[in-house]
């Protein structure tokens, strides 16, 4: 039986996948962005000062020249990606399911109770 690693959690995660961390991280020199600005610096001094502060080292924009790295907690990170992954279809304008124009929402039965709409007229049976 094989040990659990820190992230056997998250093995099959499509989002696992997508960023380089720490040693995979294999360029000369990155940019290290964060509150207190951005840095060039070579990317061993990145990951030492990375395991100073006890975080990782992650490559957010692999493209850029140099590439762009953050220092974050990695499974911090991907829990938030995925979290604004699955908020992005939801519309934060409207809701569904009731409203004043149909009658059922909460000011639904004060437009019916002032004349506003007529109450549904039920046809057939249970």
């Amino acid at each position: 039986m094989q040990p659990l690693n820190k992230n056997s959690w998250m093995k099959n995660d499509k989002l696992n996948n997508k960023y380089r961390v720490n040693e995979q991280i294999r360029v000369r020199e990155v940019r290290v962005v964060g509150d207190g600005g951005n840095t060039v610096m070579p990317t061993r001094q990145a990951l030492e000062m990375a395991r100073q502060q006890g975080v990782d080292l992650v490559e957010i924009s692999p493209n850029a020249q140099p590439p762009v790295c953050r220092f974050i907690d990695y499974s911090k990170f991907l829990y938030q990606q995925k979290k604004r992954a699955g908020n992005e279809g939801k519309s934060s304008g409207s809701r569904s399911g009731s409203s004043a124009c149909d009658g059922t929402g909460p000011a639904g039965w004060q437009n019916r109770r002032n004349g506003l709409l007529q109450p549904e007229k039920r046809t057939g049976g249970y």
